[in-house]
């Protein structure tokens, strides 16, 4: 019988090396999402965001034009700090 501290130990280095490095809280593997440039699915990607707030992205981006820092995420209705605090290592602006 293994003991659970190694399993533990173990876990952990799996998740660190073996797992991609962004991977969502959803479980989905996501890469560096320009919120620029990204369709519905990508946004859909990011954890915390559904279809309404995905549509509210790009339907701001169409009103205001590109984002410049991925702060103004927040004027994005429905769009709080606690959503932008869970998605902010997944995103960029460039």
């Amino acid at each position: 019988m293994v003991p659970i501290g190694t399993l533990l130990v173990f876990a952990m280095a799996v998740t660190l090396f073996l797992v991609p490095s962004a991977m969502a809280e959803n479980g989905k593997a996501t890469i560096s999402v320009n919120i620029n440039t990204a369709d519905m699915d990508e946004l859909t990607s990011l954890p915390g965001i559904g279809s309404s707030k995905a549509n509210a992205i790009v339907n701001y981006r169409s009103e205001h034009g590109s984002f410049t820092t991925v702060d103004e995420l927040t004027n994005v209705q429905g769009i709080g700090s606690n959503v932008l605090e869970k998605i902010r290592i997944f995103i960029t602006t460039q």
